[in-house]
């Protein structure tokens, strides 16, 4: 009888035996019945609803497994891993069968079971029993009792059912986000994966041919040595965050840095793929310098060598290593460690660039407005700088004289001009206008003496004009010496009483001319700047991005170049005025999303860029929902279509737009530590199941991941970050 009894009972061997030959049959079959580990049993199913289940454990099975801690993942089944054929059914496939599948749980928090008032009270009276001396009170417990006190109810939520598909005539492993049917009146036994059937289930759904360790499976803040957990790798597939917008929220020391920087490395080293490498463009804003910058922070922990993202392409990879040129480092100022950074700045008298000049300037007498209001500074804002076409002398000379114009007031609002101010001689200033300027004023010889006194002033200056200007037609002039001319011929044509109506009624009446005045609308605006000081005070506040000496061009133009040509882009914020480098990122990302735009609309494949946002309720507040003029909060709306990813990291849900956060489609969170962020974090996905240890746990790296490949949450460990393999 007892050779009869031992029979019966299955050894290692037979388990082995028994999936080997299932899998013999159909190895794909294998795919399901490996995530099922026997010795991992925990208890069953005695409650189940299509969301959630409450499974019942014992102190034997919950200890013999390592403990079931809140957020484990647990599988349920009626597969029995000893003998894994299930009951035959008529026309029906293995994997067709109901019962071939594995649900997957996430264990929420304890459950009332129908037996826990009896175990309330012989707790309660036991404990009354015990004191300081005389042991713990379950020491008290007769057997039957022990027994019946050591069961317990788990809470927890249904997240999935993995089962077989037939795909081309092959069984393929499928995750479904939900279950298709239950039977109140059958058991389901559960198991806690470990090792490599966590590793499965985690993973699935990567693509392991370009995915990298991002970390380890991590439970609890309370860090055991949790068997078969803590070395479980977790893994993500950098393409998830290809034209997609990724979320980093947590406080302040919690490790969002080190993610991001973990997740830059990761799309970086996606060149080096065994599986379709790629060259993505990132471009990371840099607020504190620790991107672009050596430091004890991301030191190496074998060496303690201060390192930094920049190093990147210094780690060899499936036996390739980068170039440093894969690399770029831009900022407004130089840094003394880092002779071969870029420096922001572009010569505003550089014809090419005098647009670019233009609308920094504009851009920070906006960002200022306390003096954007006056109708002068308004009407210089609105002014723009167009080319004539070709083949229009007429034209052309006007938007020279205007260029000269607009130089000139660069050089009174101290943008240090070429060639130490020289302006060379040019016809721009016709003979009759000379003329005009030298006569200055209509005759005042029957005017009284005090009349005739201001009279005569204006003729003064309306012939020291007529003195420069003659000057720059005869034999060239300086910037300096225009200055005041300009400030004089601005007031000479709203002179009423000077001779200017008189030249300007010829000139209009001249054979062959278009009716128009010889002072346009822009030149008009540009002399009147001459007229008030403030104007060359408020455009001298954008000369700290000049450099009269700068000859590489617009450093927008360069980095979109970079970005091409798939470099990693940090532009350095930590050096130069905070408002300006806020500037100059706004130039480089309006840039970015025209340039990709335009690929779009010319049915070209726009370029994979990442652009990486510190701080971005900064950049895309909240209360920016209908601004349209916000390029960060446009590029996050529409970036996607443009092939333009976003990664945008701050301490608050709640400070960035919903429209924002409704189409965002990876999450890294880490510690919250309001109730008001929690509830807003706990509209996406399935974040509501870890609303407590989100609030809870600081520690560091402690991150709550959802990406586009994985199927629900995953509680990880970050790796830290390091410049090494």
């Amino acid at each position: 009888m007892l050779d009869d009894i031992l029979g019966r009972i299955p050894n290692k061997k037979t388990i082995k035996d028994s999936i080997k030959d299932k899998k013999s049959r159909s190895s794909d079959l294998g795919d399901l019945y490996n995530l099922i580990q026997q010795e991992n049993y925990v208890g069953e199913i005695v409650e189940m609803h299509y969301k959630t289940a409450i499974i019942q454990v014992s102190d034997h099975h919950r200890q013999k497994v390592g403990g079931i801690p809140s957020q484990a993942f647990l599988i349920a089944t009626r597969i029995n891993p000893v003998a894994p054929t299930l009951p035959n059914i008529e026309g029906v496939d293995e994997h067709d069968k109901e019962d071939c599948s594995v649900i997957l749980l996430r264990v929420l928090d304890t459950a009332m079971l129908p037996s826990d008032m009896d175990r309330k009270r012989i707790r309660a009276e036991t404990a009354e029993m015990s004191n300081e001396n005389n042991g713990h009170w379950e020491e008290k417990l007769d057997a039957s009792s022990k027994r019946l006190m050591s069961f317990a109810g788990m809470d927890c939520r249904i997240i999935g059912t993995f089962y077989l598909q037939k795909t081309d005539e092959k069984l393929k492993l499928s995750f479904g986000s939900d279950v298709s049917n239950y039977y109140p009146n059958r058991g389901l036994k559960v198991y806690k994966p470990t090792n490599e059937a966590l590793q499965s289930i985690i993973n699935f759904g990567i693509n392991q041919d370009s995915s990298i360790k991002i970390g380890n499976v991590r439970y609890a803040s309370t860090q055991r040595v949790n068997k078969g957990i803590d070395s479980v790798q977790v893994k993500i597939d950098p393409t998830d965050l290809i034209a997609q917008k990724t979320a980093v929220f947590g406080m302040t020391r919690t490790g969002k840095s080190n993610t991001v920087k973990t997740i830059v490395k990761a799309i970086y080293q996606l060149r080096f793929a065994s599986d379709n490498p790629q060259e993505i463009g990132q471009i990371i804003f840099d607020p504190n310098g620790e991107y672009a910058n050596e430091n004890l922070q991301d030191k190496d922990d074998k060496t303690g060598e201060a390192q930094a993202v920049k190093g990147l392409w210094k780690i060899p990879v499936n036996q390739k290593i980068g170039k440093a040129e894969d690399v770029q480092i831009y900022s407004l100022g130089e840094h003394k460690n880092d002779p071969n950074r870029i420096i922001m700045k572009i010569n505003f008298y550089d014809d090419k660039l005098v647009h670019v000049g233009k609308d920094l300037i504009d851009n920070k007498i906006d960002t200022d407005g306390a003096n954007s209001s006056a109708h002068y500074i308004r009407n210089f804002i609105n002014l723009h700088f167009e080319e004539p076409p070709k083949g229009d002398p007429g034209a052309t000379t006007r938007y020279e004289r205007k260029m000269l114009v607009y130089k000139t007031l660069l050089s009174k609002s101290d943008f240090t001009p070429p060639s130490s101010g020289v302006v060379l001689k040019n016809a721009l200033f016709n003979k009759e206008l000379l003329e005009a300027l030298q006569i200055g004023i209509q005759d005042y010889d029957l005017l009284d003496d005090k009349e005739r006194q201001k009279f005569e002033e204006k003729k003064r200056k309306y012939n020291e004009c007529y003195e420069s200007l003659f000057e720059l037609s005869t034999s060239g002039s300086t910037y300096s010496k225009l200055q005041k001319a300009f400030k004089f011929l601005s007031e000479f044509i709203r002179d009423t009483e000077s001779t200017y109506y008189k030249f300007n009624r010829t000139y209009i009446r001249r054979p062959g001319s278009s009716g128009t005045n010889w002072a346009d609308n822009d030149l008009e605006v540009l002399l009147t700047m001459f007229e008030y000081p403030n104007a060359s005070r408020q455009m001298a506040k954008a000369n700290v991005f000049h450099n009269v000496n700068s000859a590489k061009g617009d450093y927008a133009d360069m980095i979109y170049k970079d970005l091409e040509a798939g470099r990693l882009v940090i532009v350095d914020q930590a050096l130069g005025d905070s408002q300006m480098n806020k500037i100059a990122a706004a130039r480089i990302l309006q840039k970015i999303f025209i340039e990709n735009a335009k690929k779009f609309s010319n049915a070209q494949e726009p370029t994979n860029i990442i652009v990486f946002v510190e701080e971005a309720h900064n950049l895309m507040p909240k209360g920016s929902e209908e601004d349209n003029t916000n390029i960060w909060a446009r590029c996050a709306k529409e970036g996607a279509k443009f092939k333009i990813g976003m990664i945008y990291s701050t301490q608050e849900v709640s400070s960035i737009q919903k429209n924002i956060l409704k189409n965002t489609t990876n999450w890294f969170i880490s510690h919250l530590n309001n109730k008001e962020e929690i509830h807003a974090l706990e509209n996406y996905y399935d974040f509501e199941d870890f609303s407590a240890s989100i609030l809870s746990a600081e520690d560091k790296g402690f991150i709550r991941m959802k990406t586009r490949s994985n199927k629900f949450v995953v509680p990880i460990q970050v790796d830290k970050f390091q410049v090494r393999g």
